[in-house]
């Protein structure tokens, strides 16, 4: 599969989502420019907002992905978007105010800091900033996330930023057993602090937990044997010896930047098999959208053959 257009966060995925290479900033002044996978779906579909869900690691993607901020369909087609590390504030905050005065001395100097790190943490040099933890939710649906996070706070779970978000897209899985679900992952991008070993540590836990995800679909009913599971890189890595310092970064014009993978598991895959010719990144948006039954009517796009509808 190839990325032939900006190999960025922001205008990545939403190359993925809309079918179209999107060509703006990656510091979510913009929305994508035509209609999303989740708005073809629940236009054409008909699917109520509790149906379509994103739960993202990237602070770009979460302000820019919600039912506020859609493409030509206009709001009432977005999707409900959850940034688990900003609703993370308030679940520490909870247990900070539960705990005992003589363990914290000046609450108010730890809340501070917390949300210093959330709102500031810039490993990738972007400065990207927090717009708030759950982009298009009603009330009721981010009581119900927030619930999720406090019982994360309250365990001994890893606390990577991608098991926040695992663990937040298991909860919704369970309590909504939403038609469409996207989950964003980022500790590969531990590589922008220089460490190949931090890089390889994020990949492999990444991993993991797509494969708990694909086993979380086959435990229960009403996913298993009726669910589309598709997996896709971003973008790929600068080459070593590259002027951008290796796979650090991500910005070349190289082929190892472009050329990534996706792979597709479930049921209605007929068979075991292997694409080998050229497939575009914008080729996903119209291959799922008529999975469900849909048309990605302004996507340029080509809906893949191998996925039937």
């Amino acid at each position: 599969m190839r990325n032939d257009g900006v190999t960025s966060h922001f205008n990545s995925i939403s190359s993925i989502l809309t079918g179209n290479r999107q060509r703006v900033d990656d510091w979510r002044n913009s929305p994508p420019a035509s209609p999303t996978l989740f708005e073809y779906a629940r236009r054409q579909s008909g699917l109520p907002g509790s149906e379509v869900w994103m739960v993202a690691s990237n602070k770009a993607l979460t302000s820019q992905i919600s039912a506020s901020s859609v493409g030509s369909y206009g709001a009432l087609y977005g999707a409900n978007v959850v940034f688990p590390k900003a609703l993370l504030l308030t679940a520490v905050e909870e247990a900070i105010q539960t705990g005992r005065q003589s363990s914290l001395a000046d609450r108010d100097k730890v809340r501070l800091e917390i949300e210093s790190v959330i709102q500031n943490s810039d490993y990738e040099g972007l400065g990207w900033s927090v717009s708030g933890g759950a982009q298009g939710l009603d009330r009721k649906l981010e009581v119900s996330v927030q619930s999720a996070i406090q019982q994360f706070v309250h365990t001994n779970a890893p606390a990577t930023g991608d098991q926040l978000t695992h663990f937040v897209a298991i909860e919704i899985m369970r309590r909504y057993a939403p038609s469409l679900l996207v989950v964003n992952f980022s500790d590969v991008e531990a590589a922008h602090f220089g460490s190949y070993s931090m890089h390889l540590a994020g990949i492999r836990n990444t991993d993991r937990l797509i494969y708990e995800l694909w086993g979380e679909i086959n435990a229960h009913p009403e996913y298993r044997d009726q669910t589309l599971m598709v997996i896709v890189p971003e973008f790929g890595r600068d080459p070593d010896g590259s002027n951008n310092n290796g796979f650090f970064n991500h910005r070349s014009n190289d082929e190892s930047c472009r050329r990534v993978w996706t792979m597709c598991l479930g049921k209605s895959i007929a068979r075991p098999q292997m694409i080998d010719r050229p497939v575009r990144q914008v080729d996903l948006c119209p291959s799922l959208v008529q999975w469900l039954g849909c048309h990605a009517t302004e996507s340029t796009g080509a809906a893949l053959k191998e996925i039937p509808s």
